[in-house]
Parts: structure tokens; C-alpha cells; sequence
């Protein structure tokens, strides 16, 4: 009986695991909306929720990263949300490498579903080509 107990508790666990990574997997921002679920009910769209979730701390209003962009580009290009030029390439590079004062993003961080969510809301504005 006692052996039972811990080889139990694993294959919940496991089980338990298992039924995340296959959500995960149908829903690559679920994860993100559910590790800040204000950013996310505030936001307009999936996509705004993982940009808010993942990104907001330095790239929302006021954060390291928009005021360290408004003092290199100018306030028109510091929040990034409300650029019309960035490309999608360019900013998966940015992000899995790091730029500057910022470090690089990993994948146990920022999964690529989660990166693709981003990129779509950052270039949403883009004129169309």
C-alpha cells in the first residue's frame, strides 16, 4: 500500500500534464491568458491578452522598454503596439535574441504560439501589401 501512493500521485500528475500540453497545444495563448487573467480581460483580442501578458511590463505605457524606445526613436515609435512598421520577422528575431537593454526571450518563456500571437497584434497595423 505504501508503494501505491507515490506511483498513484505520478500518474495523476502525468495525466494531469498531459491535459495541459494537449490545451496548450489547441490554444497556444491559453497559457498566457490564464498567468494574468486582468491583462487578458482587459484586452481586445487573444492576441492583445499574450502581448499584454508576455510583453507589458516593459512595452505597455511607461515601461523600461517604451521610454528606453521614445529616448531612441521618438514617442511615435516608443509604444510598440502602435507602430505600423514592424515586421514580423524582425520582431520573432528581437525577441529570440534580444536587442539592446533587451535580453532575449526564450521558448520556456514565450512559446512560438505565443510569439506568433504577438506578432500578429504588433503587426496588425501594417498597411497591407
Amino acid at each position: 500500500m505504501i508503494k501505491a501512493g507515490p506511483i498513484a500521485l505520478a500518474l495523476g500528475l502525468l495525466a494531469a500534464g498531459s491535459a495541459a500540453l494537449a490545451q496548450n497545444a489547441a490554444d497556444p495563448t491559453a497559457r498566457a491568458r490564464a498567468d494574468f487573467p486582468v491583462s487578458a480581460a482587459i484586452s481586445r483580442s487573444p492576441d492583445e491578452a499574450v502581448f499584454r501578458a508576455r510583453c507589458g511590463y516593459c512595452h505597455l505605457e511607461m515601461g523600461f522598454g517604451t521610454l528606453t524606445l521614445m529616448k531612441a526613436q521618438g514617442p511615435v515609435k516608443a509604444l510598440l503596439a502602435n507602430r505600423t512598421d514592424l515586421e514580423g520577422d524582425y520582431v520573432r528575431a528581437v525577441v529570440r535574441s534580444g536587442l539592446l537593454g533587451m535580453p532575449a526571450i526564450t521558448r520556456a518563456e514565450v512559446t512560438d504560439g505565443e510569439l506568433d500571437a504577438i506578432v500578429r497584434y504588433l503587426t496588425r497595423n501594417n498597411p497591407r501589401k
